[in-house]
C-alpha cells in the first residue's frame, strides 16, 4: 500500500491540518520503455545519489550490501573481492549494466563491485527477477544498472580526503561544468590500504595474537563522462573510465606461521557512446556504442603446479553495438525494438588458444494501457520477447509477460490518496556459458 507522493506538490485532497511531503518521480531508466517505479511490473529499487552519499561507503559493493534481495560476498575488507548474488544465484547470473550497457566479464560472468567507487556513481537502479527478454544473457536473477554521475550545476571542482584504520586512505578530485546544455567531468582517485590488523588465532586451548598479513590494496580510478547536444533533437552522451589495481591475497591462515605472497592485479577500460535521436514527438532511436578491455593475473610463488610456480594472466576484450527504435502506436502502445551484436576475445597463458565468440539478440517490448489512468483504477501489460544466438550452436528464446494493476483504496481507509499496487512477472531466462565454464 502507498500514501500519497506521486503529485508533488498536490494537497487539495488532504485533510485540514495534515502535513505532506512531495517526492520526485523516480524512473528506473534500465528496462527497455523507461517508467516509475510505482508503475514497474516488476519489482524495483532506485538508489539515489542523496543515499550514496548517506551510506558511508566507498565502493559499489558497501553500498549495495544494504539492498533488499542483496547478499554481497565480501571476501575481506577494502582489498577483497566483492560480488553479489541476487535471489539465491550466483553472481554470474545477475546483469550489470554501466549507464545502461551490460559490463559483465566474459571470463567468470560477474564484475568486482570493490573495483567501481561511489563518488562515480550517480543512482543504483536495482531491478528483482528474470529480465532476459529486455536485456539479453545473464538477467536471470535481475539486474544491476549503475547511472555515473557529471558535475552538478554550479560546480567546478570538488576534491576529498579519507582516512581509516589500517593504513586506509583514499584521495579524489573531479574538475568539470555542470551548467546545460553541455556538462562534463573528468575524475580521479586513489584508494590505498594496508589491512593489516591483528586477530586472534585459537587452536585448541591455544589462542594466539597474530597480524593478518599480504592483504594490502592500491587501486586508480579514471573516469570522464561528456553530455552535450549534438542538435535541437540529437543528444550525444560518453563515458569512459579506466580502473588499475593490485591487491595481496592473504590467503588460508592453518598456523602461528601461516604466510601467503600471493598477488592479484586487476585493469579494466570502459569507453562507451551513445546518440539519441528525436525522431518526432512519438518516436525516438538510439544507438550505442561501447569497448570493454580487462586484465587479471594471479600469481603465488609458493604455489608449485608441475615443477612451476602459478603466475597466471587472462586478456579480455569485447565491442558491442546496440541500435533500438521507440514509437507510439495509434492504439496507445508504446514500442521498444532492436537488436545488438557482441564480440568478445578472451586469451590467456593456460588456453592452447583464445577464445572467441560472437553473440547477437534481436528484441521488442511493449507497454500496452488497458484502462484508466494513475489516478484511478488501472492496468496495464507488458509483453516482451527476444532472440539470442552465442557463437554457433547455442540460441534461445526469451519469452516474458509483466502486468501491473493500481486499486484506489481512499474509499476504505482515512489515507488520502492510498491505494493497491499488484503486479506481476512471467519470463523465461537464458544465459550462455562463461569462457571459465567453457
Amino acid at each position: 500500500m502507498a500514501t500519497s507522493g506521486e503529485q508533488p506538490g498536490d494537497t487539495s485532497r488532504t485533510q485540514p491540518g495534515a502535513r505532506t511531503y512531495g517526492l520526485e518521480e523516480v524512473v528506473v531508466t534500465s528496462q527497455r520503455i523507461p517508467r516509475p517505479v510505482l508503475y514497474s511490473p516488476s519489482a524495483a529499487t532506485v538508489v539515489t545519489r542523496r543515499e550514496i552519499e548517506t551510506a558511508g561507503g566507498t565502493s559499489l559493493g558497501t553500498i549495495l550490501a544494504s539492498g533488499t534481495g542483496l547478499f554481497v560476498k565480501d571476501y575481506g575488507g577494502p582489498s577483497g573481492i566483492k560480488t553479489i548474488a541476487q535471489r539465491g544465484l550466483g553472481t554470474e547470473h545477475t546483469l550489470f549494466l554501466v549507464n545502461g550497457m551490460p559490463v559483465n566479464s566474459i571470463q567468470t560472468g560477474g564484475v568486482d563491485l570493490g573495483m567501481t567507487a561511489s563518488d562515480d556513481i550517480e543512482r543504483i537502479e536495482i531491478v528483482r527477477g528474470g529480465q532476459s527478454a529486455l536485456h539479453g544473457p545473464h538477467a536471470v536473477a535481475g539486474i544491476v544498472n549503475v547511472i555515473t554521475r557529471t558535475m552538478s550545476e554550479g560546480q567546478y571542482a570538488t576534491a576529498g580526503v579519507e582516512w581509516g584504520s589500517f593504513g586506509y586512505q583514499q584521495y579524489r578530485v573531479a574538475v568539470g561544468d555542470g551548467t546545460a546544455p553541455t556538462t562534463w567531468q573528468l575524475r580521479y582517485g586513489r584508494e590505498t590500504s594496508d589491512e593489516d590488523f591483528p586477530f586472534e588465532f585459537r587452536n585448541g586451548a591455544t589462542v594466539l595474537e597474530l597480524n593478518r598479513r599480504n592483504a594490502d590494496l592500491r587501486v586508480d580510478r579514471w573516469s570522464g563522462t561528456l553530455r552535450t547536444p549534438l542538435s535541437s533533437t540529437v543528444q550525444l552522451e560518453s563515458y569512459a573510465a579506466y580502473h588499475s589495481g593490485e591487491r595481496g591475497v592473504p590467503g588460508i591462515v592453518a598456523g602461528p606461521f601461516s604466510s601467503s605472497s600471493a598477488r592479484q592485479r586487476d585493469q579494466q577500460a570502459i569507453l562507451q557512446a551513445s546518440v539519441t535521436a528525436l525522431l518526432s514527438p512519438t518516436a525516438s532511436w538510439e544507438t550505442r556504442l561501447q569497448g570493454q578491455y580487462g586484465y587479471q593475473r594471479y600469481r603465488d610463488p609458493e604455489l608449485i603446479i608441475g615443477y612451476v610456480p602459478v603466475d597466471n594472466y587472462s586478456v579480455t576484450r569485447e565491442a558491442r553495438f546496440e541500435s533500438r527504435v521507440t514509437f507510439l502506436t495509434p492504439w496507445g502502445m508504446r514500442v521498444n525494438t532492436g537488436g545488438d551484436l557482441t564480440r568478445s576475445i578472451d586469451g590467456s597463458n593456460v588456453h592452447r588458444e583464445d577464445a572467441r565468440r560472437t553473440q547477437w539478440g534481436i528484441a521488442i517490448a511493449g507497454e500496452q494501457p488497458l484502462f484508466g489512468d494513475e489516478h484511478e483504477f488501472s492496468a496495464a501489460l507488458y509483453p516482451a520477447l527476444r532472440y539470442d544466438r552465442a557463437g554457433q550452436d547455442l540460441d534461445a528464446w526469451s519469452p516474458q509477460l509483466g502486468m501491473f494493476m493500481r486499486v484506489p483504496l481512499e474509499e476504505l481507509t482515512s489515507i488520502p490518496d492510498a491505494f493497491l499496487r499488484v503486479r506481476g512477472n512471467a519470463s523465461r531466462n537464458f544465459r550462455p556459458p562463461t569462457f571459465n565454464e567453457l
